[in-house]
């Protein structure tokens, strides 16, 4: 009985010490990698879409812009 209750606890403890904090760090990058893949293609739809901004690189667009606001209005003002 005793055992058994040694086994869980260390279990326990394993997870709350050493497993949930590496798969937490592997959930955080894999949203950063989601992220920053689709704020590429933000800037690359943004970079297609207006003709003028094809000559900036992509960190000067970002600088420049807010990129979700100015992606958010490709094809809402046409002419």
């Amino acid at each position: 009985m005793i055992g058994i209750f040694c086994l869980l606890a260390g279990l326990s403890l394993l997870w709350s010490t050493a497993l949930a904090p590496i798969l937490e760090a592997r959930r955080a990058r894999a949203y950063a990698r989601a992220t920053a893949r689709i704020e590429l293609y933000k800037c690359f739809a943004i970079q297609n879409y207006y003709p003028g901004l094809e000559h900036l690189s992509l960190n000067e667009l970002k600088e420049l812009y807010d990129i979700d606001s100015v992606y958010n209005q490709i094809g809402r003002f046409k002419q």
